[in-house]
């Protein structure tokens, strides 16, 4: 039971074992400027969490951080390391490197600053996220009922890759340099991704966004390269000032989408709703093997096979799309 502050000097480590539930009580707080440590490298698992949105999906974790009454405050210039661990109610506001391995956070908040981020193989339930000037690597996570948006700010290095987002309000990506979103999964979202004064490029390749309401929103002078998404049903696709954008669209799927955006120009495309501007288009079903159980793989008559630039098929890859076992 935690109700007083705990103090991390420089150059000290405090480290939280397996097996151990930390309540937290008024007052109780950890200001780490040494390191931080949650978690052994013991592989045994002690408790079980489910979650009812996501098909078949089951974590386990060893270590319990509960705050019931308010959030419980983790701060400092320290450096933080998570493994196999359970947060409700949580606030990290953290300058040190910030390592997370196959944990969970439920109501949390994490606001990271000048940090190497290495998120990987999590859970995270309506999470407030804010991540400025700071190295940021997401791989094999997921993200569900946020209300707010994730906000990342001023990255010189941003990599998305193989995550999972259902019914989020979105990202807001902002002053950033240069970023990759690679094998995502875009359920349910609303703005999905909001692009606001970034500089150089972001690659979006091998996504997948099914149901949003937005799925692109660009006001900034980046450049976007958006290859091989499968794009379906969708509000609207892409909203952008076409005159301060450059968006190179190439081997999409775009089927029962709404809106898609057709002062671009795509090539190598594919839609059943819209006729593309552009260049080697087809207007045509891409018929899917099974979209109402989002089997998005293409049958073998599917005038999307083979019909990309050198010959490939269009739209996502679902091999190489880690969370897809979830959707549900």
């Amino acid at each position: 039971v935690l109700k007083s502050e705990i103090n991390i000097p420089e150059n000290k480590t405090l480290i939280i074992s397996d097996g151990v539930k930390i309540i937290i009580k008024k007052g109780g707080a950890i200001i780490n400027n040494g390191f931080l440590i949650f978690g052994n490298n013991n592989n045994d698992s002690l408790f079980f969490y489910k979650n009812d949105l996501l098909n078949n999906y089951k974590s386990t974790y060893n270590i319990i951080v509960d705050s019931k009454n308010k959030k419980f405050i983790i701060s400092g210039e320290g450096d933080l390391f998570i493994k196999n661990s359970f947060f409700k109610n949580v606030y990290i506001k953290s300058y040190g490197d910030f390592n997370l391995n196959k944990s969970l956070f439920i109501n949390s908040n994490i606001e990271l600053d000048s940090s190497e981020v290495f998120i990987k193989n999590s859970f995270f339930k309506n999470l407030k996220l804010t991540l400025n000037n700071s190295i940021i690597n997401l791989s094999k996570s997921i993200f569900i009922n946020s209300k707010e948006f994730f906000h990342i700010n001023n990255s010189k290095n941003l990599n998305i890759n193989n995550c999972y987002f259902l019914n989020n309000n979105g990202f807001v990506f902002s002053e950033n340099f240069n970023g990759g979103i690679l094998n995502n999964i875009f359920f349910k979202n609303k703005k999905t991704c909001v692009f606001n004064k970034n500089k150089g490029y972001f690659k979006i390749y091998n996504n997948l966004f099914i149901n949003n309401i937005n799925v692109i929103n660009k006001t900034d002078s980046c450049n976007l390269y958006l290859l091989n998404n499968t794009i379906d049903n969708n509000s609207l696709v892409i909203n952008i000032d076409t005159y301060k954008n450059f968006i190179l669209s190439k081997n999409n799927i775009y089927s029962d989408n709404k809106i898609i955006n057709n002062n671009l120009t795509h090539s190598y495309c594919i839609s059943n709703t819209d006729t593309l501007k552009g260049y080697f288009n087809k207007y045509a079903d891409p018929l899917y093997i099974n979209k109402s159980q989002f089997n998005y793989k293409l049958k073998s008559n599917s005038e999307a096979l083979r019909s990309g630039n050198n010959n490939i098929n269009l739209g996502a890859n679902l091999n190489n799309l880690y969370n897809i076992k979830y959707l549900k």
